[in-house]
């Protein structure tokens, strides 16, 4: 089958290699394992500069499925050199159905972090998720925060690069999104943030994520509750400055509403949240 995809005279033939390699690596880990020792890895990452771009997005496809499956091969896809063709992809002129697959494929490429994937290749990916960032998808707009999501996900090194994009007002803004595809991926993203140092915490803070929380600790799906109410926690575990602005924005009331009212799942982010504020406040700030 990877021979298939070296015949570059015969695209209808690559084409069908690659849907086949595609459908067997949304199977087992097996089945993946054996697309990996079969050699099909590097020829499908020189489809990626192909000039026909039915062969290209199916190539892509069949590597954004092997990669999602675990970091072993997410790393190996990272390694055949694939990351580099996805900008010049991005800022070409493809097919929306086109683009999501390139968003979802960088979305698994940054899956898994057991290990987390190289430094080098997070810095490749970011200028590519700043830009996708920008874009009113909702497809797109999904896929990219998850990456993001997975990026910082307890990673104050990863929090940090991604700081440094400035994409954060942006993340701050989908928080207000109607869509529930975005507006989930794009609070947990911004609920990690916080996991991180004060001064990125601060940075959070700056960008407005207090002004929009207290609509979500009201949001009518609990899982967004409950979100908002993880990443208020996360605040409420810095300095008292932290905690004056909880304070400031008025979170106070609807968190006390959610201890009152909110569902077991919620109540326990709750509870945290007023821990964590009772052991950091001032005097001055309880009383």
């Amino acid at each position: 089958m990877a021979e298939f995809l070296k015949s570059s005279h015969h695209p209808c033939l690559q084409f069908e290699a690659a849907w086949a390699l595609t459908n067997i690596a949304s199977g087992t880990s097996a089945e993946t394992q054996a697309i990996v020792n079969g050699g099909a890895i590097p020829p499908l990452a020189e489809l990626l500069s192909s000039p026909n771009m039915t062969v290209c997005e199916q190539a892509l496809w069949a590597l954004g499925s092997i990669a999602g499956d675990g970091p072993e091969f997410r790393n190996v896809v990272i390694s055949s050199n694939v990351i580099p063709h996805l900008p010049v992809l991005v800022s070409s002129t493809i097919s929306i159905t086109f683009l999501w697959n390139v968003t979802w494929t960088l979305s698994n490429l940054c899956r898994s972090k057991d290990p987390y994937p190289c430094e080098e290749a997070v810095r490749q990916m970011l200028p590519v998720f700043s830009y996708l960032l920008q874009d009113q998808d909702s497809e797109i707009l999904s896929d990219t925060c998850w990456a993001l999501s997975y990026l910082t996900d307890a990673c104050s090194e990863h929090i940090a690069l991604v700081l440094d994009t400035g994409v954060l007002p942006r993340l701050v803004e989908l928080l207000t999104s109607v869509e529930l595809s975005v507006l989930t991926p794009s609070l947990h993203t911004v609920g990690n943030i916080v996991t991180g140092t004060d001064q990125q915490t601060q940075m959070a803070i700056d960008a407005g994520m207090l002004k929009v929380l207290p609509q979500l600790l009201q949001h009518p799906k609990s899982s967004i509750q409950k979100e908002a109410t993880w990443a208020l926690s996360n605040v409420t575990t810095g300095p008292h400055e932290h905690i004056q602005e909880l304070i400031t924005h008025n979170l106070l009331l609807p968190l006390v509403a959610l201890l009152r009212n909110g569902e077991y799942k919620v109540q326990k982010e709750a509870v945290w949240t007023v821990a964590n504020f009772t052991t950091g406040a001032s005097l001055d700030q309880l009383f």
